[in-house]
């Protein structure tokens, strides 16, 4: 009988969407396989049933108050070789109904960071912020409960291996090397994409364009902006142009000069930021977006601000090496085999 392993997500592999949180799961069931895994996909919540409407206010009620989770169960599944957990509310229950099986804790953010940034209104501020510092706790004690720990943000990984002794490492969201295009020169359109669907995409692309829309078209560039939901962006009122859903973010990329990511919640590794990178298109980013690469990317991973402070003649695009041995799909799966060496 061959190696068997389980990753767990929020849903199943059919109901898994390719975006943020998706990829990196797909990214875990495609390096395991790869490496001689038979992968068993699990999520922790069925798909909504058909009409199931009461459900569905419960659960804005309750996130209206408490943005996430305190816990989750982990469901039945058979049991593998190794299991690879990547929803932070079924880790405590996890590792202790895994007791004594390899287990990886996947950290794709920190939950503390995520709960006191997410909350949309003053109840979910507040309980949020409670929510935080209960996670804060558990973020202490956590990790030794696993065989090992891997961590999407370079700032978490240095955070998290300074509070516990635990075995860990920083295991970025991949993405695959695409086919630069030829971002020299002045910049002039700067684009933003990603789901507008979820709340802190919203919230944080709308705070941003608020306060720098206007100035930003003062100063002689244009904002572009795709993805699911954008169109909503278009009655906002600013200076910019949507685009909506694309069907290939190539083409996306293609026509903006640099990728603007204003994210301001949660924690990890930001996947747009990440996936502009794979085109070789510049990204301008906020310091939190910044935290989540390690050092050696800070000279490509550029501060939002700076295009306020001046018009840059040009901005550096990532060297194709560095992106291929760190953000890779082909370095992702080299660091979960050491890992899975290392277990065994």
């Amino acid at each position: 009988m061959g190696r068997t392993a389980a990753v767990v997500y929020w849903f199943d592999e059919a109901g898994t969407i390719r975006d943020g949180g998706g990829i990196r799961a797909f990214a875990w069931r495609d390096a395991l396989h790869s490496l001689g895994f038979d992968v068993n996909f699990v999520g922790i919540l069925p798909a909504p049933a058909e009409g199931d409407s009461a459900k569905g206010r419960l659960s804005s009620i309750k996130r209206s108050i408490m943005p996430l989770p305190f816990e989750r169960k982990l469901p039945a599944f058979e049991r593998a070789n190794l299991t690879v957990l990547t929803v932070p509310g079924v880790f405590r229950s996890g590792a202790r109904q895994l007791r004594g099986r390899p287990v990886i804790l996947d950290w794709m953010d920190l939950w503390s960071d995520f709960a006191a940034s997410s909350g949309d209104g003053l109840l979910a501020k507040a309980g949020g912020y409670y929510q935080s510092g209960v996670w804060r706790k558990r973020e202490r004690l956590i990790p030794g409960s696993a065989t090992y720990n891997t961590y999407a943000g370079h700032h978490d990984y240095l955070m998290q291996s300074g509070r516990s002794q635990a075995a860990s490492s920083w295991l970025p969201t991949p993405q695959p090397l695409r086919t630069p295009r030829d971002v020299h020169g002045r910049p002039r359109r700067l684009g933003f994409i990603g789901n507008m669907n979820y709340a802190p995409n919203e919230l944080d692309l709308r705070a941003f364009l608020a306060e720098n829309a206007a100035r930003l078209t003062a100063a002689g560039y244009e904002i572009v902006v795709a993805g699911f939901g954008s169109e909503k962006v278009s009655r906002w009122g600013f200076p910019i142009e949507v685009v909506g859903p694309v069907a290939d973010t190539a083409s996306f990329y293609e026509k903006v000069d640099a990728a603007i990511v204003p994210v301001s919640s949660g924690s990890g590794i930001k996947a747009k930021a990440v996936e502009a990178l794979s085109f070789g298109v510049p990204v301008l980013g906020t310091h939190h977006v910044r935290n989540g690469f390690a050092p050696e990317f800070s000279p490509y991973i550029l501060d939002i601000s700076m295009l306020l402070d001046s018009r840059p003649e040009e901005l550096p695009v990532v060297p194709r090496e560095l992106y291929a041995g760190r953000l890779s799909p082909a370095a992702f799966t080299r660091h979960v085999d050491m890992i899975t060496r290392l277990m065994t």
